[in-house]
């Protein structure tokens, strides 16, 4: 189980824990900690989701060098029609 999942099992119980208590204050305690464990479970899946993107990144080849001397295309413009007069 990742740190993540953990986190976001705490935030569960915290919150399942909210409904069952009578005092405000604890009830609020116990929202504020479930909503502080689910930004971090979060900010864990964020970080985990670009490292794994700069690993496959740095898996790709290199783009193919450019070939130097190459014949370039010459680009041809139409011949306009002539007026017969």
């Amino acid at each position: 189980m990742t740190k993540a999942q953990r986190l976001r099992e705490q935030a569960a119980r915290c919150l399942r824990l909210a409904q069952g208590v009578q005092a405000d204050d604890v009830r609020q305690s116990l929202r504020n900690l479930a909503a502080e464990s689910l930004e971090k479970a979060q900010a864990l899946e964020r970080a985990a989701g670009q490292q794994q993107q700069q690993q496959q990144v740095g898996s790709m080849p290199p783009p193919p060098a450019p070939i130097h001397g190459a014949a370039q295309q010459q680009q041809v413009q139409p011949k306009k029609a002539e007026d017969p007069e």
